[in-house]
């Protein structure tokens, strides 16, 4: 199923974490699936899902995504590093400790 949807969209980057997938797009656009329980698909839930794609990060110039255990990442073209999901031991790179959804 995931494949058959992935084949229409032309991909130059996967990336796959514990039970987390993304696939970045030729154009930029991000597309995630897997276990979400921790926010790690980036979707503002944490409903696990079938492959959709990640609307928050529509606007951001993106060169590559990559998954943690329970946490995800994107690189922007100008250099911005952006995280998401568990954070309970600051795996984020963040100055707390709480989940976050997406934030640069």
């Amino acid at each position: 199923m995931i494949e058959k949807s992935l084949s229409a969209i032309p991909v130059v980057q996967v990336a796959a974490g514990g039970e987390q997938s993304f696939a970045l797009s030729v154009s930029g656009g991000v597309f995630s699936w897997g276990r979400n329980d921790c926010g790690q698909l980036g979707l503002g839930d944490t409903q696990g899902t079938t492959m959709k794609h990640v609307p928050s990060l529509s606007a951001i110039p993106l060169i590559q995504v990559a998954a943690g255990g329970d946490q995800s990442f994107a690189l922007s073209v100008s250099g911005g590093v952006f995280s998401w999901g568990s954070n309970d031991f600051g795996q984020l790179g963040k100055k707390t400790t709480t989940r976050k959804i997406i934030t640069p």
